[in-house]
């Protein structure tokens, strides 16, 4: 009887430590992780080189603005003109400023004589610097006055300074086609300074996403710097 008594106080006895055993085991698998395992997990912030990657692989893409003119009264010009193709080259950042360079084909137009205008076509390279704290406003804008002129189906990423000052370097190399008889038109080289530039796109989705990536990289350039977005 005795040893009966001793069997079953050894067997309750393993049944508990297999319990705390068990307790044990989801209490660690349900444990509250730890900060540091929290903060590895959360998504970082994009750096500056990603920002200015997302944009240059943006502006390397070939897009065709259609040439297609709308009039103040909403009508649309029935003259048919061809596309011109905008596309970038890898775009160069240093100390805080940034080199584009961006090939133009497109149309151009000759007038002959009183109604008659000729259409030809020019290549122009277009090398832009600025500094990245130097934007004070991004926009984006549907054709080229408010959707009432050129290019009307299309959108512009515009990055605008402070009035008065005109910080962006923009050097134009225009190469024309010959057209028969009319005298060729030289190239043309031209340097300027202003206070704006833009990029043109072919949908307004993508437009936006190009503005928030150049204030993104206007901030973490110059941490001071709020640039209006509208």
């Amino acid at each position: 009887m005795s040893s009966d008594k001793g069997f079953i106080a050894v067997l309750i006895k393993a049944v508990l430590f297999l319990l705390l055993i068990s307790s044990v085991s989801v209490a660690q698998d349900n444990k509250v992780p730890a900060s540091a395992d929290v903060e590895a997990s959360a998504p970082t912030e994009v750096s500056l080189a990603d920002t200015l990657d997302f944009i240059k692989r943006k502006l390397m893409q070939e897009r065709t603005i259609p040439k297609t003119w709308q009039n103040a009264d909403g009508s649309v010009d029935g003259q048919s003109y061809p596309s011109t193709t905008y596309k970038g080259s890898p775009l160069n950042a240093q100390g805080g400023d940034l080199e584009i360079t961006e090939v133009w084909n497109g149309p151009s137009t000759v007038t002959l004589g009183s109604t008659f205008r000729a259409i030809e076509f020019v290549r122009t390279t277009a090398k832009i610097e600025l500094s990245l704290a130097a934007p004070t406003a991004v926009s984006v804008e549907r054709g080229e006055d408010g959707g009432k002129a050129c290019c009307y189906q299309s959108y512009r990423v515009v990055l605008k300074t402070k009035d008065g000052q005109k910080p962006i370097s923009n050097e134009m190399d225009s190469i024309y086609t010959h057209l028969p008889g009319v005298a060729d038109r030289p190239e043309q080289k031209t340097s300027s300074k202003s206070n704006t530039i833009s990029f043109w796109f072919e949908d307004k989705q993508l437009a936006t996403r190009v503005a928030k990536a150049f204030v993104h990289a206007t901030i973490l350039a110059s941490p001071k710097a709020k640039p209006d977005v509208f």
